[in-house]
């Protein structure tokens, strides 16, 4: 039990590190708008918006994940092909020799789709397993943890790489991550699932059409919403600002450390810290 529970944090901490230190390749991305396509920062953030559309229908690749079983699994092979996925994406930005608008736009687009799928599959593991062994609460800890210490990592790292390593060499880098997750996933055991088996979904459905999911979804998008950050932020700093690389990356690992820090507190006052 403890050698089985022991294989799960470290999938669930491998995942999740892995989800946010793929961050590095944008900074780069960042600057290959800017400075290469020569986009104004209304144009980039258009290109941004495109790559993150995917992330829109992430509560539908928990649908698939949850009602379409791939050889009777609902978890394993969902992770794999989706971490492969992304894997390649970020191997054709790689290999690429001049970068255009489309041909940076559709493997980023397709990294992010992937991820994100990867993502909703591994939340659905944690919650299944979490809720089956009592340990939802150290599961999401480590989820919350991993994702700020990734970023941390990106902040300070990937501003360096940015500086001082080929983007193309960046993406590649980029692209042995993904692996780590599909080689994690055989630590985890999976029982084959019943797809002869009725998924009642009505009360979901039911959940949707009631006043406060929407009211829920309304705050989670305002909470989110930061229109000075993100693509604009950057181009003040770049532009504005003159700051390099790694002193933009610097900035982020400090914003990081302070959300890991607040993070940590919820989770302690909650009773949700890991033994």
């Amino acid at each position: 039990m403890k050698d089985s529970l022991r294989r799960r944090y470290a999938f669930f901490l491998t995942h999740y590190f892995v989800q946010s230190s793929i961050g590095i390749v944008y900074e780069p991305l960042n600057y290959l708008l800017k400075d290469h396509l020569r986009l104004t920062p209304g144009q980039a953030s258009g290109f941004m918006a495109w790559i993150t559309l995917p992330l829109l229908f992430k509560p539908l690749y928990g649908f698939v994940t949850d009602f379409v079983p791939i050889g009777g699994y609902r978890r394993k092979p969902h992770l794999i092909l989706a971490s492969l996925a992304a894997a390649l994406a970020f191997w054709c930005l790689a290999v690429q020799t001049h970068y255009g608008y489309l041909n940076l736009l559709l493997p980023v687009a397709l990294s992010i789709f992937a991820m994100a799928f990867a993502d909703a599959v591994c939340g659905g593991l944690l919650i299944e397993d979490g809720q089956e062994r009592r340990q939802t609460g150290p599961y999401q800890a480590l989820h919350i943890g991993a994702l700020y210490l990734g970023v941390i990592a990106v902040g300070a790292g990937g501003g360096w790489m940015t500086a001082h390593v080929p983007f193309r060499r960046i993406f590649g880098i980029a692209g042995l991550m993904p692996l780590l997750i599909v080689i994690m996933s055989f630590l985890i055991h999976e029982p084959v699932s019943q797809a002869t088996r009725q998924r009642n979904t009505a009360p979901l459905w039911s959940f949707i059409r009631t006043r406060p999911f929407w009211m829920l979804s309304l705050t989670i998008v305002l909470w989110n919403f930061y229109p000075f950050l993100g693509t604009v932020q950057f181009y003040y700093q770049s532009n504005v600002l003159h700051l390099n690389p790694q002193w933009i990356g610097s900035l982020m690992s400090v914003g990081s450390v302070a959300g890991l820090q607040w993070s940590n507190h919820r989770s302690t006052r909650a009773g949700c810290s890991p033994k």
